[in-house]
């Protein structure tokens, strides 16, 4: 649970909704 978390505010950082929505999806 750490993985994930740290990567989806990494990817707000860099604007990437699109992306970070994806990558949640894929681990959920």
């Amino acid at each position: 649970p750490d993985l994930p978390y740290m990567y989806h505010c990494h990817i707000l950082e860099h604007e990437d909704a699109g992306m970070m929505g994806q990558f949640v999806v894929v681990k959920s």
